[in-house]
């Protein structure tokens, strides 16, 4: 049922933003690649710098949402990471499901930020660096809010986006990342660096 559900919800997003061209995409035609996380959709798109979309995918959510939206920009993308969890998530998993986490999780099928990272800088005033984008080991996760605050995408959906985008990163390109509540979401962000 679940997925059931993910699919219908990628099916909805799919016609939307075939047929809703996001203001905040406009804005960077012709500058700059976009990474778009929707949170009424639980969905991130990625377009080129002619405002095509390129890429779509279900995400999970932070449990609780920040105030949006933030604005910022791809520092790099990291793959096969380890995961460091910090005092507070390791208080949560003790809390919530009696679990001892280490201090180091290495690469591998257990570490929860799957097989790809990417970190962002973000300009949005109280943002600093208040998530990631990375895979999961938990993928009944996906179109929940269900992390601490990173945005969460299947495995297979987080290598696809980093094959994607990482040669453009790479060819010095500027990816900028957006957290927006509504597709027409027309709040004003910080201004384009």
């Amino acid at each position: 049922m679940q997925n059931f559900k993910v699919f219908l919800l990628a099916l909805c997003c799919v016609v939307i933003g075939a047929t809703c061209a996001c203001a905040y995409e406009k804005e960077f035609i012709g500058r700059a690649y976009v990474i778009t996380v929707v949170f009424s959709d639980f969905t991130v798109h990625v377009y080129d710098p002619e405002g095509i979309e390129l890429f779509f995918s279900a995400v999970a959510l932070p449990r609780k949402t920040p105030k949006l939206p933030i604005e910022g920009r791809l520092l790099r993308i990291e793959r096969n990471p380890a995961w460091y969890p910090t005092k507070n998530i390791k208080a949560y998993v003790l809390k919530t499901q009696k679990i001892v986490l280490p201090d180091i999780v290495p690469p591998g099928p257990d570490n929860p930020m799957g097989p790809v990272k990417f970190t962002f800088e973000f300009f949005t005033p109280g943002a600093d660096q208040l998530s990631k984008m990375h895979g999961t080991n938990s993928p009944r996760s996906i179109g929940k809010k269900a992390t601490a605050g990173c945005i969460r995408l299947y495995n297979e959906e987080i290598l696809a986006v980093a094959d994607l985008i990482e040669p453009f990163l790479l060819d010095g390109e500027e990816i900028r990342i957006r957290y927006v509540n509504r597709f027409d979401d027309n709040d004003a962000l910080v201004a384009h660096r």
